[in-house]
């Protein structure tokens, strides 16, 4: 079972920018769930690799899915 995230939380897993995976839960747009030990890229900072899904950085944007 994975973490889930609201996309109240400014990490990487809501971030439109991270490439790990991620899937939305509940039958609800404002959630997701990430495996805790998943990795993906930053395409914002493409010479960040393996980024977590738990970190974060000051250029945060929410996916488009919460917008």
């Amino acid at each position: 079972m994975g973490v889930i995230w609201t996309k109240y939380q400014r990490v990487c897993a809501t971030c439109r920018h991270w490439t790990g995976p991620r899937v939305f839960r509940w039958g609800s747009r404002d959630r997701v769930e990430v495996e805790p030990n998943a990795e993906g890229q930053c395409l914002l900072h493409r010479g960040w690799s393996r980024q977590r899904p738990s970190q974060s950085c000051p250029d945060w944007e929410p996916l488009d899915a919460f917008r």
